[in-house]
C-alpha cells in the first residue's frame, strides 16, 4: 500500500463474495489503496451487533496492486473493529 493514495476502507452486512462490494473495490483500486473487510457470508440485519460469546477469525481472501480482500466470522461491526 502506498502512503501517497488515499486508503479506504469497505465493508458490508452481505459478505465478501457480494457483486456491489467487489464492483466498488475494482473501481476504487485504480485511484486509491483499498481494504475490504467483510464477513464471510451474509448478516442482513446484523448492522449493530458485535460478537460477544465467541472468537472471531479473519483471513486474506485475495490480495493484488492496491487492493486487499479479508473475510471475517464476525459481523459487520466486528469487521470495522478489526
Amino acid at each position: 500500500m502506498n502512503n501517497e493514495r488515499p486508503l479506504i476502507l469497505i465493508s458490508n452486512d452481505d459478505g465478501y463474495k457480494a457483486r456491489g462490494v467487489n464492483f466498488l473495490a475494482e473501481m476504487l483500486a485504480p485511484v486509491a489503496d483499498v481494504i475490504v473487510m467483510a464477513p464471510d457470508g451474509g448478516r442482513s440485519g446484523m448492522g449493530c451487533a458485535i460478537t460477544s460469546k465467541e472468537p472471531v477469525y479473519y483471513s486474506l481472501v485475495k490480495e493484488c496492486e492496491h487492493l486487499a480482500i479479508y473475510k471475517s466470522s464476525g459481523t459487520p461491526v466486528d469487521c470495522i473493529k478489526m
